[in-house]
């Protein structure tokens, strides 16, 4: 099977399970919020971050398998292909014994992670238990399997096993939140999905590909090389789940389930139009590697260039687009009960801008294989963000806003800098002055529109929250700032050359950007 129609059947399947995996937590989130309360949302919350936290054991061992796969894959090494997956299925068993004493020590402490009172009906040590074998069995039982078809290229067989797996789930926690409202119902489904897909996924590629099983040891060197891209890797793998989950922990353990339910409704939204903006940079990622490649550095920073201004283009009329839409959105979804202060939006909205305007630096960084140069740098964030997000609730007392501005601040003035630094030190060698003045410059279009856009929605909607207000701030998100936009660049070259961008990555064609 070609290339291109592996890709394209990966990108399909994979954009149907992205689209799965926001809608089905957001239609589960509902059920709950007005089934339940606001506190099991939280509860929910809580234990997913305490569990993401605990899966900072994986360190990226998949991601560094999955590399060092595709040259026995292309030379059609079965032998070597099956040490390798035999390796892995080792380390996995080894990761799962590792959680499972982390998260058995983590036991007694568990109230701790809880500001306040839970639900009278709820046990937390049987509910993490239950979370804790979910995550347990996702690696003990054939999660290798799952790198096997990544590493033949079968993103799709693998999207569509999980985006089914997940359907089915779904379906079944809704009927028994509806008929029951029973909380450990929802949550038991978990395990339950997780080993049915493990076993399904065990199956699969054992029809797709017979010959690969795990057995046999691997050489000394590649051990030694899998070592190494973990060393490199695991920070970049485990820093932004991490982050995201000490935000949460803290807002548990401070202020509670409820306060901590109000701000993950928020961020869930947060996360999922980045999700959007994910599959974007995932589908240019191919034509950056190949460009890398082929083209002098020259003619890459040029396309840098032209990429680095289209992205802040779409990443400023998101952020907009959220400070004129989100409260009416959580208004409409949630109701009044639990909105955030219109700061806090605000607030929000900003750190949208700051940490997927990084994104194209972030490609090409990864394109070029630079993640040792600064694997300190996940490390650094996130032992800050947990000190600055207790400073600022426990000390400052300024509450949910004091994680959001925290979260902010280090992706502005620790993770652009030092990113932009390791990619113009290592890589370009020249023109950061160039980037600077490009990102400074949209850094003011977005203030000034953003506060056009404000003014003109409190001017003619003012503080109504109706589906009518929403229809009518959905219009003006989706022409103002554009206008905006095209008036302040209408001189720029970068401008002229955003048909031809956007025409080679929906085609996949050559051509120049």
């Amino acid at each position: 099977m070609s290339r291109v129609k592996n890709a394209s059947r990966n990108i399909f399947f994979g954009v149907l399970n992205k689209c799965v995996s926001i809608l089905g937590p957001f239609i589960m989130r509902t059920i709950i919020l007005y089934k339940l309360g606001a506190e099991y949302v939280g509860l929910s919350g809580m234990f997913t971050s305490l569990l993401q936290v605990l899966n900072f054991a994986e360190l990226g061992f998949a991601n560094a398998i999955i590399f060092s796969m595709y040259k026995p894959i292309v030379e059609k090494n079965e032998k070597k292909i099956c040490e390798i997956t035999n390796y892995l299925r080792k380390i996995y068993k080894i990761i799962s014994i590792v959680i499972l004493i982390i998260g058995i020590i983590l036991l007694p402490f568990l109230k701790k992670f809880v500001s306040g009172d839970v639900p009278n009906d709820i046990n937390l040590y049987i509910l993490y238990c239950i979370y804790l074998v979910n995550l347990i069995s996702g690696y003990f039982l054939f999660a290798y399997k799952s790198s096997v078809l990544l590493a033949y290229q079968r993103n799709d067989v693998d999207s569509f096993i999980q985006m089914v797996g997940n359907l089915v789930m779904y379906l079944f926690q809704a009927i028994l939140l509806l008929k029951f409202k029973n909380y450990y119902l929802y949550v038991i489904c978990l395990p339950l999905c997780t080993i049915a897909v493990n076993i399904w996924r065990s199956y699969k590629v054992k029809k797709l590909y017979p010959n690969i099983h795990p057995y046999g040891k691997i050489d000394i060197e590649l051990k030694k090389d899998i070592k190494k891209k973990v060393i490199s890797l695991a920070g970049h793998k485990i820093g932004l789940p991490i982050t995201n989950s000490i935000d949460s922990l803290v807002v548990s353990a401070f202020l509670g389930l409820t306060v901590l339910s109000i701000y993950d409704n928020y961020s869930y939204v947060f996360q999922a139009l980045g999700t959007i903006l994910t599959i974007c940079y995932t589908s240019i990622t191919p034509i950056v590697g190949n460009s890398i490649v082929v083209e002098s550095i020259d003619k890459n920073y040029d396309i840098f260039m032209k990429l680095s201004f289209l992205n802040l283009w779409v990443v400023s009329w998101f952020s907009i687009c959220m400070m004129l839409l989100y409260q009416n959105f959580m208004y409409l979804w949630v109701g009044n009960k639990y909105l955030l202060s219109y700061l806090n939006v605000i607030f929000l909205s900003v750190a949208f801008f700051i940490a997927y305007m990084r994104f194209i630096t972030t490609t090409y960084k990864d394109a070029c294989g630079m993640w040792n140069e600064d694997r300190l740098k996940p490390y650094v964030i996130c032992f800050s963000n947990l000190i600055l997000d207790i400073i600022a609730i426990k000390y400052l007392k300024l509450g949910v806003s004091g994680v959001i501005l925290t979260t902010l601040f280090l992706r502005a003035f620790v993770a652009i800098p030092w990113e932009t630094a390791v990619l113009f030190n290592k890589y370009f060698k020249f023109g950061i002055h160039n980037y600077i003045k490009l990102v400074v410059k949209w850094s003011i279009i977005f203030i000034i529109s953003a506060l056009g856009c404000i003014y003109l929605s409190n001017t003619l909607i003012g503080d109504n929250y109706s589906f009518i207000s929403f229809v009518e701030r959905v219009i003006i998100a989706a022409i103002v700032p554009n206008l905006i936009f095209l008036l302040l660049n209408y001189k720029s070259n970068y401008l002229k050359s955003i048909k031809n961008i956007l025409f080679i990555i929906i085609k996949r064609k050559d051509g120049n950007i």
